[in-house]
């Protein structure tokens, strides 16, 4: 059954319609001919025996990856289905229009017996009903899932682990959705590597070419291409904490692990990193952001997924991530994305609250960035908010200590160690982030555990001031503002949203 025969029947249908009805204006005849039903009926049967996308028998054994070759033959269903989901919307809203002019015509009809609504009609009806079952399933089919963790080498930082190449070797990559490209430490004359155990080998073939569309969109108008068939190479130092990487981009094989355990082997475009300046944990970096070079935007063109992707980080250290569609939830509190043409996840203005009473800290615009383990603020954001605190601090048993690590401020307990953040929770009042750029106003309500840390026996500010002449925006929600939650990145609809999780473990 050809797509040809599809349109044909479908053409079959809007011209039945129009003949049956009239359409008020003289109309040339059919291009094509329709003599019977057959190719209707033809059309109904191969939607009854199309086996639906989620349930495709090479996704079922969980043991079974297959690779994209295998793949493709679902990805054309997919579009398939999508087109004639299409073509069959507008055949029942054409019947509808015409149900309309058949009723006024039935009522200036005074004791006339009205027409029997006609057979194409209802085949259209028919139609549309069938595949709109199916085109739901499609969509959700394929939504890919990892799960994250943090451990005493990586910090307050969250990571997944990615296969890459066949036979395949494993990757430890930092969860970023500030950055838009995804890169690995590579052994390709690698200098100032952190992890030489750990490197990809990339082969002679994988190597992008200068002239390939993500070279240009990496580089962007600085783009100079004198040999079309060189290597791309690219320079990121657009990193907060002034560390970069340089590398080549190559395409290799990702291993993409299905919700219901199945592996799909599919090439996808990234870097590899043979210079690195600064303190980069695990194997390298998985950008999450809007740009065109991302795995997201990837995976999107090749129509694997939605252009959506979202994570549950749990405040213990575990909690996964996901690209597609079909686990974001209901009941979620959305906020626009307010610069479409950036790459980056910016919203805004947001108010913030102060144990729900307004502050002077008000229109700011944040980055949601998991790529920082803290979060920040503007210096009067800053110091405003550290002076609410301390505050109501006053008279309590804490006391202003030394700063650790990356901290700005921190307190110990002057009669007892402080063992558990539970020890002290109490004492901080709850903050809140009134997102007002929306048709609702939303809420990201952050409890004390969201923006306190524990590092020894100390307690420390989880917010700092930012270093505005390195930081492209200066008020940022980092992954300590995202534990407990589930937080979405719709770049689909614009939107970014949240909503809260007692539970990280994957569903």
């Amino acid at each position: 059954m050809g797509i040809w025969t599809l349109v044909k029947s479908l053409t079959c249908v809007h011209y039945r319609a129009r003949q049956k009805f009239g359409s008020g204006s003289s109309e040339p005849d059919s291009p094509i001919q329709c003599r019977s039903f057959d190719t209707l009926l033809a059309c109904i049967h191969l939607s009854l025996s199309l086996p639906p996308i989620a349930r495709t028998p090479g996704l079922s054994n969980k043991s079974k990856s297959f690779h994209a070759e295998k793949f493709r033959w679902i990805l054309e269903a997919k579009k398939l289905l999508l087109y004639t989901y299409t073509v069959s919307t507008v055949c029942i809203h054409i019947a509808q229009t015409q149900s309309l002019k058949l009723t006024r015509l039935h009522r200036s009809m005074e004791g006339k017996t009205p027409s029997p609504v006609p057979p194409m009609m209802m085949m259209a009806v028919l139609l549309y009903m069938i595949f709109q079952s199916y085109f739901s399933k499609a969509l959700g089919a394929f939504s890919f899932v990892f799960p994250v963790h943090q451990n005493v080498h990586t910090g307050r930082a969250y990571f997944t682990n990615i296969d890459i190449g066949s036979p395949h070797k494993s990757f430890e990559l930092h969860i970023d959705s500030g950055n838009d490209l995804t890169w690995v430490q590579c052994d390709v004359s690698c200098r100032d590597c952190n992890l030489r155990q750990g490197l990809y080998k990339p082969a002679q073939s994988s190597f992008v070419k200068c002239e390939d569309p993500l070279c240009t969109a990496i580089h962007g108008d600085d783009h100079n291409c004198p040999d079309p068939n060189a290597r791309c190479r690219y320079l990121l130092d657009d990193y907060a904490d002034l560390k970069s990487t340089e590398g080549y981009l190559v395409k290799d094989v990702f291993s993409l692990q299905l919700r219901d355990g199945s592996v799909i082997q599919y090439p996808l475009v990234f870097g590899c990193g043979y210079k690195q300046i600064g303190d980069f944990k695990g194997n390298g970096v998985l950008g999450l952001s809007r740009g065109q070079v991302s795995l997201l935007s990837q995976m999107d063109s090749e129509d694997l997924i939605h252009k959506e992707t979202g994570h549950c980080l749990s405040s213990e250290g575990g909690g996964y991530l996901f690209l597609g569609s079909d686990l974001i939830p209901s009941g979620v509190s959305w906020t626009p994305i307010i610069d479409s043409y950036k790459e980056n996840y910016l919203s805004g203005p947001v108010d913030l609250l102060f144990d729900g009473t307004e502050t002077q800290v008000k229109q700011l615009e944040f980055d949601f960035d998991s790529g920082f383990s803290l979060s920040y603020l503007d210096k009067p954001s800053y110091e405003h908010t550290l002076n609410l605190i301390n505050q109501v601090l006053k008279g309590t048993p804490l006391t202003s200590a030394d700063p650790v690590d990356d901290s700005s401020i921190c307190w110990t307990h002057n009669q007892q160690p402080i063992r558990s953040l539970n020890d002290i929770t109490h004492f901080f009042p709850k903050l809140t982030l009134k997102f007002t750029n929306g048709q609702d106003i939303n809420m990201l309500e952050l409890p004390a555990k969201n923006y306190i840390i524990l590092v020894g026996e100390k307690v420390c500010l989880g917010i700092s001031e930012s270093e505005e002449s390195v930081m492209e925006n200066p008020n940022v929600i980092g992954v300590n503002f995202m534990q407990d939650k589930m937080v979405i990145y719709s770049s689909v609809h614009s939107r970014i949203g949240w909503t809260p999780r007692s539970s990280c473990d994957i569903p």
